[in-house]
């Protein structure tokens, strides 16, 4: 019995840990990165997922990120970058 329970457990966690999102990302190199100060929002090309409060959450959190590393938001007009 105790040998199934562990065996359970093992092949939880392996699928737990084994389902998460790859995250990958991609940039220029040569590109000079202090000198964007301004983003904004990239205007919606594609359907987002219907659940409101998840994109919301999720642009919080890209927003409080960024405003760490020192960027602004603007809402009107154009950024030094877009964010999608």
């Amino acid at each position: 019995m105790k040998r199934f329970f562990h065996l359970s457990i093992l092949i939880f966690l392996l699928a737990a840990f084994g389902c998460g999102p790859k995250v990958t990302r991609d940039f220029d190199p040569g590109m000079d990165f202090s000198r964007l100060k301004t983003y904004n929002w990239q205007s919606k090309t594609v359907k987002e997922p219907e659940n409101s409060l998840v994109n919301e959450r999720i642009r919080t959190a890209v927003d409080q990120s960024l405003a760490e590393k020192g960027y602004q938001r603007v809402f009107s007009g154009k950024g030094d970058f877009s964010v999608d």
